[in-house]
Protein backbone atom coordinates (compact mmCIF):
# COMPACT_ATOMS: atom_id res chain seq x y z
CA UNK A 1 0.00 0.00 0.00
CA UNK A 2 1.80 3.49 -0.82
CA UNK A 3 0.89 6.36 0.96
CA UNK A 4 0.82 9.88 -0.19
CA UNK A 5 0.51 13.18 1.86
CA UNK A 6 -2.96 13.83 0.34
CA UNK A 7 -4.17 10.51 1.37
CA UNK A 8 -2.79 10.18 4.98
CA UNK A 9 -5.92 12.51 6.30
CA UNK A 10 -8.46 9.73 4.99
CA UNK A 11 -6.39 6.52 5.69
CA UNK A 12 -9.10 5.32 8.32
CA UNK A 13 -11.60 6.12 5.42
CA UNK A 14 -9.02 3.51 3.42
CA UNK A 15 -8.94 0.98 6.48
CA UNK A 16 -12.41 1.02 6.95
CA UNK A 17 -12.85 0.04 3.37
CA UNK A 18 -10.27 -2.68 3.90
CA UNK A 19 -12.24 -3.92 6.79
CA UNK A 20 -15.82 -3.73 4.90
CA UNK A 21 -14.09 -5.84 2.00
CA UNK A 22 -12.98 -8.62 4.65
CA UNK A 23 -16.40 -8.31 6.42
CA UNK A 24 -17.90 -9.18 2.61
CA UNK A 25 -15.39 -12.19 2.40
CA UNK A 26 -15.74 -13.61 5.79
CA UNK A 27 -19.76 -13.72 5.14
CA UNK A 28 -19.29 -15.31 2.34
CA UNK A 29 -17.78 -18.28 3.94
CA UNK A 30 -13.75 -17.44 3.14
CA UNK A 31 -11.00 -15.79 4.39
CA UNK A 32 -8.00 -14.22 2.68
CA UNK A 33 -5.54 -15.79 4.46
CA UNK A 34 -2.45 -13.23 3.07
CA UNK A 35 -3.46 -9.94 4.27
CA UNK A 36 -0.64 -7.63 3.32
CA UNK A 37 0.04 -4.01 2.11
CA UNK A 38 0.90 -5.36 -0.92
CA UNK A 39 -2.50 -6.92 -1.54
CA UNK A 40 -4.60 -3.39 -0.75
CA UNK A 41 -4.86 -1.61 -3.58
CA UNK A 42 -5.72 2.16 -4.11
CA UNK A 43 -8.24 2.84 -6.45
CA UNK A 44 -9.19 6.58 -7.79
CA UNK A 45 -12.65 6.33 -9.13
CA UNK A 46 -14.27 9.31 -10.30
CA UNK A 47 -11.86 11.60 -8.20
CA UNK A 48 -12.56 9.26 -4.92
CA UNK A 49 -10.29 7.20 -3.31
CA UNK A 50 -11.38 3.47 -2.67
CA UNK A 51 -9.53 0.72 -1.29
CA UNK A 52 -9.35 -2.88 -2.54
CA UNK A 53 -8.92 -6.17 -1.70
CA UNK A 54 -6.74 -8.18 -4.17
CA UNK A 55 -4.38 -11.69 -4.73
CA UNK A 56 -6.88 -14.18 -3.39
CA UNK A 57 -4.80 -16.95 -4.56
CA UNK A 58 -5.02 -18.77 -0.83
CA UNK A 59 -8.37 -17.11 0.24
CA UNK A 60 -10.29 -20.25 1.57
CA UNK A 61 -13.53 -21.11 2.25
CA UNK A 62 -14.76 -21.74 6.01
CA UNK A 63 -16.94 -24.36 7.37
CA UNK A 64 -17.66 -23.57 10.83
CA UNK A 65 -14.37 -23.17 12.60
CA UNK A 66 -12.47 -25.00 10.15
CA UNK A 67 -10.76 -23.71 6.49
CA UNK A 68 -10.52 -25.87 3.79
CA UNK A 69 -7.26 -25.29 1.51
CA UNK A 70 -7.58 -27.90 -0.49
CA UNK A 71 -4.37 -28.14 -2.15
CA UNK A 72 -3.07 -25.07 -0.95
CA UNK A 73 -0.58 -25.46 2.03
CA UNK A 74 -0.58 -23.05 5.01
CA UNK A 75 2.65 -21.94 4.21
CA UNK A 76 2.04 -19.77 1.29
CA UNK A 77 0.80 -17.27 3.17
CA UNK A 78 3.44 -14.34 2.96
CA UNK A 79 6.55 -13.98 5.80
CA UNK A 80 5.91 -11.70 8.60
CA UNK A 81 2.38 -11.37 7.93
CA UNK A 82 0.96 -14.44 9.14
CA UNK A 83 -0.65 -15.12 12.17
CA UNK A 84 0.98 -17.25 14.95
CA UNK A 85 -1.21 -20.27 13.99
CA UNK A 86 -0.27 -20.20 10.62
CA UNK A 87 3.26 -19.71 11.60
CA UNK A 88 2.78 -23.24 13.54
CA UNK A 89 1.40 -24.83 10.31
CA UNK A 90 -2.28 -24.26 11.10
CA UNK A 91 -5.01 -23.24 8.08
CA UNK A 92 -5.99 -19.78 7.93
CA UNK A 93 -9.01 -18.63 9.63
CA UNK A 94 -11.22 -15.40 10.24
CA UNK A 95 -9.27 -15.24 13.33
CA UNK A 96 -5.85 -15.04 11.77
CA UNK A 97 -7.45 -12.34 8.70
CA UNK A 98 -8.22 -10.36 11.84
CA UNK A 99 -4.46 -10.70 13.18
CA UNK A 100 -3.42 -9.73 10.35
CA UNK A 101 -5.71 -6.70 9.60
CA UNK A 102 -4.61 -5.03 12.84
CA UNK A 103 -0.85 -5.91 11.87
CA UNK A 104 -1.90 -4.05 8.34
CA UNK A 105 -3.72 -1.42 10.16
CA UNK A 106 -0.49 -0.13 12.67
CA UNK A 107 1.81 -0.51 10.17
CA UNK A 108 -0.29 1.89 8.00
CA UNK A 109 -0.73 4.17 11.16
CA UNK A 110 2.52 4.25 12.12
CA UNK A 111 4.37 5.10 9.12
CA UNK A 112 5.21 2.17 7.30
CA UNK A 113 6.42 0.79 10.77
CA UNK A 114 5.72 -3.05 11.46
CA UNK A 115 4.29 -3.81 15.09
CA UNK A 116 6.64 -6.55 15.27
CA UNK A 117 9.75 -5.34 13.83
CA UNK A 118 11.64 -5.41 10.73
CA UNK A 119 10.81 -7.65 8.21
CA UNK A 120 13.90 -10.54 9.23
CA UNK A 121 12.59 -10.99 12.90
CA UNK A 122 8.71 -10.49 12.26
CA UNK A 123 7.92 -14.21 12.69
CA UNK A 124 9.69 -14.72 15.27
CA UNK A 125 8.45 -11.93 16.99
CA UNK A 126 4.86 -12.88 16.37
CA UNK A 127 5.69 -16.16 17.70
CA UNK A 128 6.81 -14.69 20.91
CA UNK A 129 3.93 -11.96 20.90
CA UNK A 130 7.28 -9.47 21.05
CA UNK A 131 5.81 -5.90 20.10
CA UNK A 132 8.04 -2.96 18.59
CA UNK A 133 7.08 0.51 20.54
CA UNK A 134 4.90 2.41 18.15
CA UNK A 135 4.62 6.28 18.08
CA UNK A 136 2.09 8.14 19.98
CA UNK A 137 0.16 9.79 16.74
CA UNK A 138 -3.67 9.54 17.44
CA UNK A 139 -4.39 7.32 15.14
CA UNK A 140 -1.38 4.50 16.12
CA UNK A 141 -3.07 5.32 20.14
CA UNK A 142 -7.04 4.57 18.35
CA UNK A 143 -5.58 1.42 16.85
CA UNK A 144 -3.56 0.01 19.48
CA UNK A 145 -7.16 0.45 21.77
CA UNK A 146 -9.01 -1.21 19.33
CA UNK A 147 -6.63 -4.39 19.10
CA UNK A 148 -5.07 -4.33 22.91
CA UNK A 149 -8.16 -3.40 24.91
CA UNK A 150 -11.12 -5.08 22.96
CA UNK A 151 -9.04 -8.00 22.26
CA UNK A 152 -9.16 -9.84 18.90
CA UNK A 153 -12.24 -7.79 17.67
CA UNK A 154 -14.66 -9.10 15.28
CA UNK A 155 -15.17 -7.11 11.89
CA UNK A 156 -18.44 -5.87 13.15
CA UNK A 157 -16.73 -4.22 16.01
CA UNK A 158 -14.23 -2.83 13.95
CA UNK A 159 -16.77 -1.19 11.83
CA UNK A 160 -17.88 0.70 14.98
CA UNK A 161 -14.99 1.56 16.85
CA UNK A 162 -14.14 4.79 17.37
CA UNK A 163 -10.75 4.61 15.72
CA UNK A 164 -12.47 4.85 12.12
CA UNK A 165 -15.29 7.37 12.60
CA UNK A 166 -15.07 10.11 10.65
CA UNK A 167 -15.24 14.04 11.59
CA UNK A 168 -18.83 14.34 11.51
CA UNK A 169 -19.23 11.00 13.51
CA UNK A 170 -16.48 12.45 16.28
CA UNK A 171 -17.81 15.51 16.58
CA UNK A 172 -21.68 14.51 17.00
CA UNK A 173 -21.06 12.02 19.59
CA UNK A 174 -18.95 14.69 21.52
CA UNK A 175 -21.78 17.46 21.35
CA UNK A 176 -24.03 14.28 22.23
CA UNK A 177 -21.85 13.35 25.05
CA UNK A 178 -21.13 16.96 26.07
CA UNK A 179 -25.16 17.25 26.68
CA UNK A 180 -25.08 13.85 28.11
CA UNK A 181 -22.38 15.41 30.81
CA UNK A 182 -25.54 18.63 31.50
CA UNK A 183 -28.28 16.35 31.68
CA UNK A 184 -26.12 14.59 34.65
CA UNK A 185 -25.06 17.22 36.19
CA UNK A 186 -28.94 18.20 36.69
CA UNK A 187 -30.35 14.90 37.49
CA UNK A 188 -27.78 12.42 39.07
CA UNK A 189 -25.08 14.39 40.07
CA UNK A 190 -23.00 11.39 41.80
CA UNK A 191 -23.11 9.19 38.58
CA UNK A 192 -20.33 7.00 37.80
CA UNK A 193 -20.08 9.22 34.67
CA UNK A 194 -19.65 12.67 36.54
CA UNK A 195 -17.44 11.09 38.82
CA UNK A 196 -14.98 9.47 36.42
CA UNK A 197 -14.91 12.44 34.52
CA UNK A 198 -13.77 15.08 37.52
CA UNK A 199 -12.21 12.27 39.63
CA UNK A 200 -8.98 12.88 40.67
CA UNK A 201 -7.58 9.58 39.58
CA UNK A 202 -8.41 10.49 36.03
CA UNK A 203 -6.34 13.42 35.10
CA UNK A 204 -6.93 14.56 31.46
CA UNK A 205 -4.33 17.32 31.11
CA UNK A 206 -0.77 17.68 31.98
CA UNK A 207 -1.60 21.21 31.97
CA UNK A 208 -4.58 23.16 30.88
CA UNK A 209 -6.36 22.04 27.46
CA UNK A 210 -5.89 25.78 26.08
CA UNK A 211 -2.33 25.21 26.66
CA UNK A 212 -2.97 22.17 24.39
CA UNK A 213 -4.46 23.75 21.72
CA UNK A 214 -2.46 27.44 21.48
CA UNK A 215 -3.65 30.89 21.26
CA UNK A 216 -3.71 31.91 17.76
CA UNK A 217 -6.14 28.65 17.40
CA UNK A 218 -8.26 29.29 20.44
CA UNK A 219 -9.04 32.98 19.38
CA UNK A 220 -10.71 31.67 16.32
CA UNK A 221 -12.38 28.68 18.16
CA UNK A 222 -13.68 29.79 21.75
CA UNK A 223 -16.83 31.86 21.41
CA UNK A 224 -15.89 35.81 23.30
CA UNK A 225 -18.95 35.42 25.29
CA UNK A 226 -18.63 31.83 26.58
CA UNK A 227 -16.54 31.49 29.88
CA UNK A 228 -14.63 28.44 30.03
CA UNK A 229 -12.48 26.57 32.94
CA UNK A 230 -9.20 25.52 30.81
CA UNK A 231 -8.56 22.94 33.13
CA UNK A 232 -12.20 20.82 32.87
CA UNK A 233 -12.25 18.33 30.22
CA UNK A 234 -16.46 19.28 30.36
CA UNK A 235 -15.78 22.68 28.99
CA UNK A 236 -13.63 21.57 26.28
CA UNK A 237 -16.50 19.82 25.08
CA UNK A 238 -18.74 22.76 25.56
CA UNK A 239 -16.53 24.63 23.32
CA UNK A 240 -15.86 22.10 20.74
CA UNK A 241 -20.10 21.97 20.72
CA UNK A 242 -19.77 26.08 20.35
CA UNK A 243 -17.40 25.75 17.85
CA UNK A 244 -18.95 23.02 15.87
CA UNK A 245 -22.86 25.43 14.96
CA UNK A 246 -20.50 27.67 13.79
CA UNK A 247 -17.97 25.37 11.97
CA UNK A 248 -18.16 27.10 8.54
CA UNK A 249 -17.33 30.41 10.14
CA UNK A 250 -14.64 28.82 12.24
CA UNK A 251 -13.17 26.24 9.26
CA UNK A 252 -12.48 29.55 6.82
CA UNK A 253 -11.22 31.47 9.88
CA UNK A 254 -8.58 28.27 10.33
CA UNK A 255 -7.58 28.14 6.63
CA UNK A 256 -5.87 31.88 6.65
CA UNK A 257 -4.06 29.62 9.32
CA UNK A 258 -2.80 27.84 6.78
CA UNK A 259 -4.63 24.81 9.27
CA UNK A 260 -6.70 22.44 8.47
CA UNK A 261 -10.64 22.76 8.31
CA UNK A 262 -12.70 21.93 11.39
CA UNK A 263 -13.26 18.41 10.37
CA UNK A 264 -9.95 17.50 10.36
CA UNK A 265 -8.47 20.05 13.05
Amino acid sequence: MVIHKEMHSSLKDRMRDVSLGLDLLHKSGRVHGDLRPENVLIVDDDDRLSTKLSDAGITTFVHGHQACLGNLAPARATYGWQAREQLLGESPTRKTDMFSFGCLSLFCANGGQHPYGDFGERDENIKEDIKKDCNNAILVVRVVDLFEHVGLPTLSEVLIHPAFWGPDKRMSFLCEFSATVDQLKRDDPKSIILTTLYGKKHKNFDSTWNEDIGDRYLAILVDGNANYDYSHVEDLLRMMGNAWVDKLEVSTALKVLECDDLWTY
